[in-house]
């Protein structure tokens, strides 16, 4: 028997509690089909929304299915509670496992195989507060495109009318920044040892800048690209696009990422960013000191990043100094990183020289045999690499010192440095080497950064004729 005062303020505390929920608006649901995302990258025709999936021995409608690689980018503004879905393959349609990275706020939650043996799995992401969530298919150890489903899928939320209404607002921004046209380019300076000439680079406006004993090009509308780079009279050493470049960069063109030089951030995720908005859309360029270009690119709503890019050739020298800057936009702490690349054509490499290690990377295994140790370097004889023997061969350095040279057939030597000052990554020198073109890559730190700091790395390229 409950005493009476105790039955009392019982009821009143119901009455309140009652009280509460009744000021509290219910958990309302958004199909995953009806949320349009913020941005994506997408392969053509391997994003699919609102289908009929068999799954599980039933028929599930309003599924949406993505292809590795494909990522889907939502920006929840604070406004979502959770994201659930049945996530699987299609066994009948096996081709390859996937993975499914999810990344909430730009951090990593959970990455999740789904295999022949295991195919599917129920997902429940917490997203209160969260500003962004990002659904990453990443390719399978084979590298075949494989469909990855997602049923019964929802986000839960307090309002689903203001909810859906701030999706669309979201996706019109991306679209709008994505489609503006790229501003005229700036009044030439009036340098004195340092000449700039425009010229056009596959029907784009360029700039060409010299000091007399080294040039290097730039295009402002085509990501901030630097390509070209050469000794004064001599050829240029960057691999140039081997397909034409159309109006629409967008949606996944992979081979559009094998050519000249150009960052990505984040080297933790090797796949991470496609973001087409900073590797093939219009940056902003200005000069500063002789000799300076600087560049920068519009926001990323996908990546919530700014990207500038630091050209220097100051007059009379024989080096050329190129600084990235990752600034972060997100409202949130996120970790980020740069991921220097720089393309050669393979066929102009004699030979490619890296820091030696005792840890190393190479994949794949068997091509550690074609390294040999020089001292402090391990040197790779790029025309002897065997037809055949694997479609790349590929080697990251875990040496603290970063410092690639590729001994070019023309007798240049091209090298790049990063200064002390960045060498805190995981694996700091990167060579990727394939039949058409080869990637000398670089990799900072991992920083954790607040709304609007930034990481920065610098490289120092040099090109010269042995003595």
């Amino acid at each position: 028997m409950v005493p009476k005062r105790n039955r009392l303020l019982f009821t009143v505390w119901m009455a309140g509690f009652c009280g509460v929920l009744a000021g509290c608006s219910a958990v309302e649901s958004l199909p995953m089909a009806g949320a349009p995302y913020c941005d994506s990258e997408i392969r053509n025709g391997s994003f699919r929304s609102g289908v009929t999936l068999g799954a599980a021995g039933r028929e599930v409608a309003d599924a949406v299915c993505v292809d590795s690689y494909g990522s889907l980018v939502y920006d929840l503004g604070g406004m979502a509670d959770s994201f659930s879905a049945e996530a699987g393959i299609d066994e009948e349609a096996y081709r390859d496992e996937v993975r499914l990275d999810i990344i909430v706020d730009r951090k990593l939650k959970e990455s999740i195989r789904f295999t022949r043996e295991a195919p599917r799995r129920r997902i429940s992401v917490p997203l209160a507060g969260a500003r962004q969530l990002e659904l990453s298919v990443q390719y399978g150890p084979d590298y075949r495109a494989q469909t990855l489903c997602f049923a019964d899928a929802y986000f839960r939320v307090r309002d689903r009318a203001a909810f859906q209404e701030h999706l669309v607002r979201c996706r019109n921004r991306a679209d709008m920044v994505r489609e503006l046209p790229p501003g005229p380019l700036p009044p030439l300076p009036a340098w004195k040892e340092v000449k700039v000439e425009p010229f056009v680079w596959r029907e784009r406006p360029a700039l060409r800048i010299g000091n007399g004993v080294l040039e290097y090009e730039i295009v402002p509308s085509f990501g901030g690209r630097l390509v070209g780079f050469r000794r004064i009279g001599g050829k240029n050493i960057l691999e140039q696009p081997r397909h034409p470049l159309p109006e629409d960069l967008r949606r996944g063109r992979s081979y559009y990422r094998q050519h000249t030089r150009f960052a990505r951030s984040e080297p933790a995720w090797y796949f991470l960013p496609g973001e087409d908005l900073h590797l093939f859309g219009p940056y902003e360029l200005r000069f500063g000191k002789e000799g300076e270009c600087i560049l920068t690119s519009r926001p990323s709503l996908y990546l919530m990043l700014e990207t500038e890019y630091r050209f220097r050739l100051r007059p009379g020298a024989d080096r050329l100094e190129v600084t990235t800057t990752f600034r972060n936009l997100g409202k949130f702490s996120r970790p980020c990183g740069i991921w220097s690349v720089a393309v050669l054509p393979t066929e102009s490499i004699a030979t490619l020289e890296l820091p030696a290690s005792r840890v190393v990377v190479d994949a794949p295994a068997e091509t550690a045999r074609l390294w040999r140790d020089r001292g402090e370097f391990s040197l790779l004889d790029v025309a002897k690499i065997p037809s055949g023997l694997s479609q790349s061969v590929e080697r990251r350095s875990s040496n603290p010192l970063q410092y690639i040279r590729a001994r070019l057939i023309t007798g240049e030597i091209f090298s790049i440095e990063v200064p002390p000052a960045s060498r805190r990554a995981k694996f700091p020198s990167h060579v990727y080497s394939t039949d058409p073109f080869t990637e000398l890559e670089f990799h900072s730190e991992t920083k954790e950064l607040k709304e609007n700091e930034e990481i920065s790395m610098q490289e120092i390229w040099t090109l010269r004729m042995p003595n």
